[in-house]
């Protein structure tokens, strides 16, 4: 009895299929225009080294992609338009947004957003918005307090000069033209480098969080925040981080089709070892 269930339950497996998302595998984005900064928003600049140069293109495939869809693979070099070319503002872009990602040979590829992570900062004092903290042990990382709210971008000493800054993204991801059943889903940063050459300070040989913390907002230390007053009076001054890169991973889905052949099949593999449970009892 349990190998004709288990035998049943294959063939219902197969006779299903073990459909899912065809996009799958690793993008990476590359950009030698880098990102145009704020307290409150990132601007992704053309970069007039993709093919074809931006704008509208703010980025570029690089050599890390294995991105498999129908109607691929990406070209490395290809164009990738970011955010749909226009600023983004945490908390204030509309979520979802379709084609967060869209690509120069490839139109119907859509790469949609549908969050933003929180920040993961952590530091020696145990308050993420301490950015003096990770200047003076040298390791962990702060996050901005902007009036009150934390930003999702996360600041970290890499090595001892510049500062990684991170944000990170989820979404869906689809190779038809439109975010549907069966689509993938996507998560991954942006990491863009940010030296001392981007920090503001004139003569200065190293960029920490604090001090890009300082630069937005001279006043930072008191109380570890950006202050409303602050907003108002420094919220257009802008760090320009002169090179940009990102790593997002695809990972398949599986349709309801799949889920149900699994459920199906699961159950009636434990009919059978129930069934014969029961057998050995009753002799």
């Amino acid at each position: 009895m349990k190998l004709k269930l288990a035998s049943l339950a294959i063939a219902i497996l197969f006779t299903l299929g073990t459909a899912s998302a065809t996009v799958v595998g690793n993008l990476g984005v590359g950009s030698a225009a880098g990102v145009n900064a704020t307290i409150t928003s990132l601007t992704f600049l053309p970069d007039p080294s993709a093919t074809p140069p931006g704008p509208p293109w703010d980025g570029e495939v690089n050599n890390q992609t294995n991105l498999m869809f129908n109607g691929g693979p990406l070209n490395v070099t290809e164009g990738v338009e970011i955010n749909q070319n226009t600023p983004f503002v945490a908390g204030s872009t509309t979520l979802p947004e379709d084609y967060f990602f869209r690509f120069a040979a490839h139109p119907l590829l859509d790469f949609e957003l549908t969050g933003v992570s929180p920040s993961t900062a952590f530091n020696t004092s145990g308050n993420p918005s301490d950015c003096a903290a990770v200047d003076a042990s040298g390791v962990g990382s702060c996050s901005l307090n902007i009036a009150g709210t934390l930003s999702p971008v996360v600041l970290a000493i890499s090595g001892t000069t510049s500062t990684i800054a991170s944000i990170h993204f989820v979404g869906m991801a689809s190779d038809t033209g439109s975010i549907g059943a069966g689509a993938s889903a996507w998560s991954g940063s942006f990491s863009p480098t940010i030296t001392q050459s981007n920090c503001g300070i004139a003569g200065n040989s190293v960029c920490t969080p604090d001090q890009i913390a300082l630069y937005f907002c001279p006043d930072y230390n008191t109380a570890n925040m950006c202050t409303a007053a602050d907003v108002a009076a420094f919220g257009s001054k802008v760090l320009a981080i002169t090179s940009n890169s990102g790593s997002f991973q695809v990972t398949a889905t599986p349709e309801p089709g799949t889920m149900a052949s699994i459920f199906i099949g699961a159950g009636l593999i434990a009919l059978g070892t129930r069934t014969r449970r029961r057998r050995r009892q009753n002799v």
